[in-house]
């Protein structure tokens, strides 16, 4: 089921929404929504890349976010899946390329999504550094 939106959620006593997300889970498939836990911690699936989350702003509108779904599948999408694949690494379920020749590309594939979905939270958003890139990490 690939239909669940982000929503502008604020809990109880917070002061910020929860944090909004475009998702490619581990079939491929594109949703978006929000997290529900509070502050910066993820799933696990998430920490190891099994599942891949973008943030976006939780203001988005529906027409945005799809917008912004349809510019993944048609530009990265179909790469990303070809170039890597779910196996486990000894230790936990991880997305990885296919194999090392792949690392870079699958860098760049990721890193361009990301910002794709951080230029919704502003125009003059920095591109990715590799050396400094927290999402890609190759280990395993």
């Amino acid at each position: 089921m690939c239909n669940k939106r982000p929503n502008y959620y604020v809990y109880p006593m917070q002061h910020q929404p929860q944090r909004a997300y475009i998702e490619i889970d581990a079939e491929g498939c594109i949703s978006s929504d929000w997290a529900r836990g509070i502050g910066s911690g993820v799933p696990c699936d998430v920490w190891n890349k099994e599942r891949l989350w973008f943030y976006i702003q939780p203001e988005l509108s529906e027409s945005e976010i799809d917008n912004l779904i349809e510019e993944i599948k048609e530009k990265y999408l179909p790469r990303l899946l070809e170039i890597t694949e779910i196996r486990w690494d000894g230790n936990n379920k991880r997305r990885m390329p296919i194999s090392k020749e792949f690392y870079l590309e699958y860098h760049e594939i990721y890193c361009s999504i990301d910002q794709l979905c951080n230029e919704t939270y502003s125009e003059d958003s920095e591109p990715c550094n590799d050396e400094e890139c927290e999402y890609c990490n190759f280990e395993g």
